[in-house]
């Protein structure tokens, strides 16, 4: 009898998450915000705080949206790679246990996980064990490296087959994950993965902190968790005017997005023309597939086909978490085949 798989993308911006309900397959989404709790004075937003506020090593923490609006935190959680020791990467997971409980999901879980290229090794270890003392004895934890998960939400499907047409052994596809942090790149060729191929660049961070630095310059002085918010739109109220602030935003994407262009073809030199394409994943994956579209065709974005009535549990954004439920789900099915083949 298979478990519940829940893939938990624990982003540097926001928490992913894609699992198994009661009711079928469901998303939820967090900012991924963490700092100590603190007194509340209104009654209605003490109440409020109470979903959100979690314990660890004996204290009180506001998590996601409470962290942000009553902790005065100044950056999201996750700006370096010790911070899976932190107490605060320990608050978001024990927000994460909450609601999928929340959600109806009992009984013993099946939780995967991911690193950033540079950070798995090291760390793997480390997250699992943590994992595993926060959700649990019974939990099975399994940790893998981020981008993979782009990879294996292309080949496989929400049941953990292997998508219709789909051959991984006669197929090579290189990935590029654009996160907050990190933009990570990996190939798998024939199936195998190629460390050779293997790296990082900046993410999406640097974008943030390019458009901070223009806006101080402009003597308007916002948080990176601010400024995180208006990328999407380009603008921003400042004393009760709206100030467009897109060409800025746009000027520092446009030169991210050809660094880690320059960056993909430094890691796959000649082996591009091989592949059989180029697959684009995270939050900033549509506009960074246009412009490398342009100049390797076969670059496609990772499609998102989940349904659900909220508009932002949809797109590129999901593609780590939904790749980690269907690695799950793909490991169970081989274990099941495995148990009857025994059988």
């Amino acid at each position: 009898m298979t478990c519940p798989v829940i893939g938990f993308d624990l982003g540097h911006s926001a928490c992913k998450l894609t699992f198994d309900a009661p009711v079928g397959v469901r998303r939820m989404l967090f900012p991924s915000i963490a700092c100590l709790a603190q007194a509340i004075s209104s009654p209605a937003e003490a109440e409020r705080a109470k979903a959100e506020t979690v314990e660890v090593g004996g204290r009180d923490w506001f998590v996601g949206d409470t962290a942000r609006h009553q902790g005065k935190a100044a950056t999201a959680s996750g700006l370096n790679d010790r911070w899976v020791e932190t107490d605060e990467f320990a608050a978001l997971v024990e927000l994460a246990k909450r609601r999928i409980g929340a959600a109806g999901v009992k009984g013993q879980q099946f939780w995967i996980v991911g690193l950033p290229v540079g950070s798995y090794v090291p760390h793997r270890d480390a997250v699992g064990k943590r994992m595993t003392s926060i959700l649990g004895q019974d939990a099975r934890v399994l940790v893998m490296q981020q981008p993979d998960a782009a990879y294996f939400a292309h080949i496989y499907t929400r049941q953990g087959g292997l998508r219709p047409g789909v051959s991984p052994t006669n197929e090579s596809w290189a990935v590029v994950d654009v996160g907050y942090f990190t933009t990570d790149f990996v190939l798998y060729e024939n199936g195998r993965y190629i460390e050779s191929c293997s790296g990082r660049y900046d993410g999406v961070r640097v974008v943030a902190e390019t458009v901070m630095r223009a806006l101080e310059a402009r003597g308007i002085k916002r948080t990176l968790i601010d400024i995180e918010r208006i990328l999407p739109v380009g603008k921003l109220r400042h004393m009760g005017e709206e100030v467009d602030v897109s060409m800025e935003i746009d000027d520092a994407f446009a030169q991210l997005f050809s660094n880690i262009f320059d960056q993909a073809s430094r890691l796959l030199g000649d082996r591009v023309e091989l592949l059989s394409g180029v697959l684009v994943a995270g939050g900033s994956a549509s506009a960074l597939a246009t412009r490398m579209k342009a100049v390797w065709r076969h670059t496609r974005l990772v499609s998102d086909d989940h349904q659900e009535d909220c508009a932002a549990l949809h797109g590129s954004r999901f593609i780590i978490s939904e790749g980690y439920y269907r690695y799950g789900k793909a490991k169970q099915y081989l274990e099941g085949m495995n148990l009857a083949t025994a059988g």
